[in-house]
């Protein structure tokens, strides 16, 4: 189960639910993935017999992280350090049926884990501004040692992901996976996407 100490500076920090993102939300349609609701107990697992690909906990944990990663305000490095620790325990926080369905070729699994790379690949843009600058504290540490193009999670496997991904699953599940879409976009072609397309509540 994922531990709510890593997210404490995150809620603190960002208003979640500022964004919407649609792919998520198609995921789990009947529930409310912004809400702090999800650390309820059962959050973290995957109903008996459902044919849902993930918990609603870790669906709003990475909503939580996206909506950091879409927010125009710059990210702090202590906020980015908190990031990829949660990013490293995510996937071994979520209910191990997910995976199930990710060795099945699910599609709307495939969603999922287009989602979770693109975080990383907007996370390696950010870490990347660090890299030259020494961690004033330990709860700054990036993680990314004195290399950190020599670092698995900020190498090309992430857009390798993002853009195999939207490419396999074609354009019916286009809405799906808009905010990889945007990510791709910007990143790999360098056109700015206007923060909150995918859905920003007005007034927030």
């Amino acid at each position: 189960m994922i531990k709510r100490s890593f997210w404490v500076e995150l809620y603190a920090s960002y208003n979640i639910g500022e964004y919407r993102f649609k792919g998520l939300e198609m995921l789990l349609p009947w529930c409310d993935i912004y809400s702090p609701g999800a650390w309820a107990t059962g959050g973290h697992t995957i109903p008996e017999g459902s044919d849902q690909v993930v918990d609603l906990l870790s669906l709003h944990s990475l909503a939580a992280i996206m909506t950091v990663m879409t927010s125009p305000r710059k990210v702090s490095r202590r906020v980015l350090s908190v990031v990829i620790r949660a990013m490293f325990h995510w996937v071994a926080g979520c209910d191990p049926i997910m995976l199930k369905h990710v060795k099945q070729k699910n599609k709307m699994s495939y969603v999922l884990v287009a989602h979770y790379f693109a975080v990383w690949w907007r996370m390696r843009r950010i870490a990347m501004s660090f890299a030259a600058e020494p961690a004033l504290e330990e709860a700054e540490e990036l993680g990314i040692g004195d290399n950190p193009a020599a670092t698995w999670w900020i190498e090309n496997t992430p857009k390798m992901m993002c853009k195999g991904i939207v490419n396999m699953l074609g354009p019916d599940w286009a809405e799906w996976v808009q905010w990889v879409q945007d990510t791709i976009t910007e990143l790999d072609y360098g056109v700015t996407v206007i923060p909150g397309s995918a859905g920003r509540i007005s007034g927030v």
